[in-house]
């Protein structure tokens, strides 16, 4: 789990532009189709699995296109 000081500048093309606003909860589980308590799961597992998941403060958030990389990433039938 990446803290926001963790993460740094990752992408030196993408610098200055706005970035895209992170996700809950429940809109990355609206977003994938999926129950609230399968991101919970993935959060939980995130150190093991690599689920990008960001902590700001008490709360969890999530870039949407890194999450779809671990998606494709941790697809078992691709």
């Amino acid at each position: 789990m990446q803290t926001i000081r963790e993460r740094g500048i990752q992408d030196k093309e993408n610098f200055g532009k706005r970035p895209e606003p992170l996700m809950t909860v429940k809109e990355l589980a609206e977003y994938l189709n999926v129950q609230e308590s399968w991101i919970y799961a993935q959060i939980r597992e995130a150190r093991r699995s690599g689920f990008p998941v960001i902590k700001v403060g008490k709360y969890r958030r999530f870039e949407r296109q890194a999450v779809m990389d671990w998606c494709e990433e941790n697809n078992k039938y691709s």
